[in-house]
């Protein structure tokens, strides 16, 4: 028996407070702790909870820092499923996922770096899922509504056998000081990460793969597809590879979605700017240096924030739409996605999929996290087009 069913590490940092404060709110029967370098900090934390819900008071402070790896380790032996906002992943991230594997718990994060889940999945898959372990990455917007909203689509056409998915992401929001970091850190390695692929599920017969992505304008949509070179395709595919309801052919392409003509061409140059001055070692800090790691936008930024991502799949004759949607992305949704995902961990474990390892989250939770999400106030629905 552990003593914790859910410890959040880094829930002093801007994103791990906005996780603490819905665990408030929506982990009655939980056994929570905060973990994190500051006791003092997570007092903060704590008390903040409890002023959502008096209840907190029975939540437990952990001290574990980077580097001190038989701190992590007992702290992962004490918990059921450990949660970690602590990121960039691929820099900060190794201590706190080997901890989880070698301390025989649960894990979930948030990154979106390919480098850091392709190495997880190499050094950690054949173990956790020797241990029966479900190591789940990319729990917030990278890639939870892509990843789910695939599999509704897909469930939608189950019995078709050959299957072909675009997705269309629309967002508007502000990063805060850690993903502007690490979105600076990821266009100086451009070129490396274009050349990264997550390793596959192989199963014989089955055929996953990614559908070209070219710059077009889709009068049906209202706009203009566009590549948007993220994680979350691979992520997808990763979710076809061990799951049969995707058939034994599936292709998955992925688009961003821009209404305006005047903002496409604002945006590309607006990136390649970024990305060309993070080649440069001096731009690249001057560019870090103008939103500091552990801020965020206000909370009035983040409520004018939304998302919309649209998938259309095609089977067997049959066509389908998936819509999910939602408030603030990259940190009030984050925060909630990422607790429904360690609380399905928790919870449902009697409904989840029999498949272990280093794995996608719907791999990892099936339609138990269809059902959160719905039930957490995000949009998901499908419908039938033909």
């Amino acid at each position: 028996m552990r003593d914790h069913d859910l410890t959040l590490f880094g829930a002093t940092g801007f994103t791990g407070v906005l996780v603490a404060r819905y665990l408030a709110q929506h982990a009655e029967g939980t056994r929570i702790a905060l973990a994190g370098r500051d006791l003092g900090k997570l007092e903060g934390v704590k008390r903040a909870m409890v002023a959502v819900d008096p209840r907190a008071e029975a939540v437990t402070l952990v001290k574990a820092s980077l580097g001190d790896e038989a701190g992590l380790r007992a702290m992962a032996e004490r918990t059921r499923c450990l949660v970690t906002t602590v990121g960039p992943y691929a820099q900060l991230g190794a201590d706190a996922l080997k901890a989880a594997v070698k301390g025989r718990c649960d894990y979930v994060d948030i990154t979106g770096e390919p480098n850091f889940v392709r190495d997880s999945i190499v050094a950690w898959h054949d173990e956790a899922q020797a241990e029966g372990l479900r190591i789940v990455h990319c729990g917030g917007f990278d890639s939870v509504p892509h990843d789910v909203g695939v599999y509704e689509t897909v469930r939608a056409l189950e019995g078709a056998d050959d299957i072909r998915v675009e997705g269309f992401v629309r967002a508007s929001g502000a990063p805060s000081g850690g993903t502007w970091n690490s979105a600076i850190d990821a266009f100086s390695k451009l070129r490396s990460r274009a050349d990264v692929r997550l390793p596959l599920i192989a199963h014989p017969g089955r055929h996953v793969s990614l559908g070209p992505s070219r710059l077009k304008y889709r009068r049906d949509l209202g706009g203009w597809q566009a590549p948007l070179p993220t994680i979350d395709p691979q992520i997808v595919l990763r979710s076809a590879s061990a799951m049969p309801v995707y058939g034994s052919r599936f292709v998955y392409a992925h688009h961003a979605l821009v209404r305006s003509t005047a903002y496409l061409l604002g945006g590309a140059l607006g990136l390649g700017t970024l990305v060309a001055l993070a080649q440069l070692d001096g731009a690249r800090n001057w560019l870090k240096s103008l939103n500091s790691s552990g801020e965020g936008p206000s909370a009035a930024r983040r409520a004018r924030s939304w998302f919309r991502c649209v998938f259309v799949g095609e089977g067997q004759g049959r066509r389908v739409e998936t819509v999910v949607a939602g408030k603030d992305p990259g940190y009030d949704e984050t925060a909630k996605m990422l607790a429904e995902c360690a609380l399905g961990l928790v919870h449902d474990r009697a409904r989840l999929p029999a498949i272990t390892g280093v794995l996608s989250p719907v791999a990892a939770l099936g339609p138990a996290l269809s059902d959160r999400l719905r039930a957490a106030s995000i949009t998901l629905t499908t419908r039938n087009l033909s």
